[in-house]
């Protein structure tokens, strides 16, 4: 799939020369008044900090005409919007700033830094998302042979503009609109069940969250995660019910597949 593609604020007049762009976004001033106000609470509901935040801009870009070369501009190629967002470190502390306390620092800078893959986007789509809604896992492999149909629309975050278009496409492109500093391999094609390896291999999985349908390829991808010492983690409904499965093959390598709540089986059984 395309990816966002960066373009400096001095080659954006020619690039929308040569590239259809439907509409140009820029909100680093919204966009700096509420970094200022989280790195300033004390200001957060006194309306009398108009000489503190210019201040507060002139540290990051000297005048409001300057300030087009502040951070970094985005070009979406399925939309055609090109957006203006601040600095990757200062984007993702303004993201997460509602986060703090809620877990330490340093939990959530293991979570951005954790590489998840993620198998079967129907469910699977939703947990992607508030992944990276939370500020989570910047790197994520996601895979799904499927397109969105229209009777997926009662439970995948999706309208029928993206109807036709790959699942995991679909996820993917929400997840730039969230955070363009994301790193994202899509398999369009899902896990090849004759080389589950090549899925962990995209990058160097941390975490498995396991989505898919079929028996035979639920158990292979936990016997590969278990040989690699994989954490697993799926939630499916079961009727009325859900059922979370966690399988830590990190802390426990000779972990039954499921737990061994369906016995001692394996993909070849």
């Amino acid at each position: 799939m395309e990816i966002p593609k960066r373009i400096s604020h001095k080659d954006l007049s020619k690039f929308q020369q040569h590239t259809h762009v439907t509409k140009v976004l820029d909100s680093i001033i919204e966009q700096t008044e509420e970094l200022f106000l989280i790195r300033n609470p004390q200001f957060k509901f006194n309306q009398n900090y108009t000489d503190e935040l210019s201040k507060f801009r002139n540290t990051l870009f000297p005048t409001r005409e300057r300030s087009d070369e502040y951070g970094e501009w985005f070009y979406f190629p399925w939309n055609g919007i090109v957006a203006h967002f601040l600095p990757e470190n200062e984007w993702y502390e303004l993201r997460t700033a509602r986060n703090r306390d809620l877990i330490s620092i340093e939990e959530q800078e293991n979570f951005r830094n954790l590489t998840i893959g993620i198998a079967g986007l129907s469910v699977g789509s939703h947990i992607a998302l508030t992944i990276s809604m939370m500020g989570g896992s910047k790197n994520m492999v996601l895979a799904d042979p499927d397109t969105v149909g229209p009777s997926n629309l009662n439970r995948i975050r999706a309208t029928a503009l993206d109807i036709g278009i790959n699942k995991a496409i679909v996820t993917a492109q929400q997840i730039y609109q969230i955070d363009p500093y994301a790193n994202i391999v899509v398999l369009e094609n899902g896990v090849d069940e004759s080389d589950i390896s090549s899925f962990f291999e995209q990058l160097p999985l941390g975490l498995l969250i396991e989505e898919t349908d079929k028996l035979s390829l639920k158990v292979k991808l936990r016997e590969e995660a278990r040989k690699r010492r994989v954490p697993v983690v799926m939630g499916t409904d079961n009727g009325d019910g859900a059922i979370i499965d966690v399988e830590r093959y990190d802390l426990h390598n000779n972990l039954q597949i499921f737990n061994g709540l369906i016995g001692d089986i394996t993909s070849e059984s």
